[in-house]
């Protein structure tokens, strides 16, 4: 009996190991933070300038690993439409991939892979890489719901799978990183060094727990693009 009760006890503690960390977040009415949606931390262009990062991508897809290191830029096509592209380039200047995003007829954001290689022409691949993107770019948000917890605000989105949460420091409300989650933490996408809650962070540093992948890139400033 003393091993059943012990079996028990190591089961419950097992399972509230495995819980999602974001259980005990208590629903709050977004009114009550006088803040408006996570939109507010959507990086913004100046007047169509190019936002310029040295950045490096580590990765292991089917037990191969791969590094790849070059300039990731981010502009604003000059159409009116929230026409934001995303291109990746070697130190070369060949293109490793060139996403774009505009919003469509139903006031949606529509996705668009313009190109990439052989190397990261993986469905699942590009579905991580979009999604780490549209969320740094604050893009496509669903539902989205306010709420506090462990003495900080948390933005939840809902995802295909899971969600994801812009949180926020509860005395600065600074948005403190982007998680993505289920009934674990599976993604992080930090941001150091954002002057204002609408600028592009000066380093950004996108963690995949479980799929063994992740970006780091470090601002290039006065470049002559912004």
């Amino acid at each position: 009996m003393h091993y059943l009760k012990s079996g028990s006890l190591l089961l419950l503690l097992f399972l509230a190991a495995c819980g999602s960390p974001y259980r005990k977040l208590k629903p709050m009415e977004a009114d009550s933070l006088q803040v408006l949606e996570p939109f507010r931390f959507q990086p913004q262009f100046n007047d169509g300038a190019t936002i310029l990062y040295r950045c490096h991508v580590d990765g292991r897809f089917l037990l191969k690993k791969f590094h790849l290191s070059g300039i990731l830029l981010f502009r604003d096509m000059p159409d009116g439409g929230r026409n934001t592209r995303a291109v990746f380039t070697n130190e070369m200047g060949a293109s490793l991939f060139d996403f774009g995003w505009k919003i469509n007829a139903n006031g949606r954001d529509s996705f668009q892979v313009y190109s990439i290689v052989e190397q990261l022409n993986k469905p699942a691949l590009i579905k991580t890489l979009r999604k780490d993107l549209e969320l740094m770019l604050v893009r496509d948000l669903n539902d989205v719901k306010l709420f506090s917890g462990n003495g900080n605000f948390y933005y939840r989105s809902k995802l295909e799978n899971g969600y994801a949460y812009y949180i926020l420091d509860g005395r600065t409300k600074a948005l403190n990183r982007i998680e993505i989650a289920g009934k674990k933490r599976v993604a992080s996408i930090f941001q150091i060094g954002k002057g204002r809650d609408d600028d592009f962070a000066d380093s950004l540093s996108f963690v995949h727990n479980k799929a063994h992948f992740s970006i780091n890139a470090k601002r290039i400033h006065n470049a002559g693009t912004e």
